[in-house]
């Protein structure tokens, strides 16, 4: 199952329905992905959260996706976890130790993760961290 915790585009059809924004097609319009169609997507891995950025918090993002969708089993994490610069550092550790209890196969952390929790989830989770970098291809499965 794919939980995705990105910015929406709002849809006209729907005001109070979001629809991820994919990319754009080949005619340069937006490719959306609606509600529905988001919550079909089954994956034998267990549950996968792209977020854009954390805001609400990496772990209360998953967990709110684990209660939405049923699944239990974390698959990936992949995305902004919301925990650079100083304001942040303090909830660096308890984060990592909440990320544990969720026990994760593979974390992808990015952009507005900060290096300094890159580095202690990486050394917490040797065998499930990957450092992303342009054109980095994760392969679930």
């Amino acid at each position: 199952m794919l939980h995705f915790a990105t910015h929406v585009v709002e849809s006209s059809e729907r005001p109070v329905s979001g629809m991820i924004a994919l990319s754009l097609t080949d005619r340069n319009e937006m490719e959306l992905l609606p509600p529905v169609e988001i919550a079909h997507w089954s994956i034998h891995v267990g549950l996968v959260v792209l977020s854009g950025c954390g805001h609400a918090g990496i772990v209360n993002t998953v967990r709110y996706a684990r209660s939405l969708t049923g699944q239990d089993k974390v698959g990936a994490i992949v995305g902004g976890f919301h925990l650079s610069g100083p304001m942040f550092e303090p909830i660096i550790g308890p984060t990592v130790e909440a990320l544990a209890e969720l026990s994760p196969s593979l974390l992808v952390p990015a952009h507005c993760t900060g290096w300094r929790a890159c580095q202690q989830i990486a050394a917490r989770f040797p065998d499930a961290f990957v450092m992303r970098t342009v054109g980095t291809t994760i392969t679930l499965g």
